[in-house]
């Protein structure tokens, strides 16, 4: 596989479990973030990124 092809797939991997990932923490629970030692202001910032960065 090429260079240019590894980079495509490894992009087409990776955005899409971040968007999920950002979206499931956005909609985490106080608790549930507590648990992860993250805050509800982090939470947020980290969720509103976009997916490709």
């Amino acid at each position: 596989m090429s260079w240019l092809a590894h980079i495509v797939v490894t992009i087409f991997r990776t955005w899409p479990d971040r968007w999920r990932q950002r979206r499931d923490l956005r909609d985490m629970t106080d608790d549930q973030l507590r648990d992860l030692g993250i805050s509800r202001r982090d939470a947020m910032r980290e969720g509103r990124r976009p997916f490709w960065r």
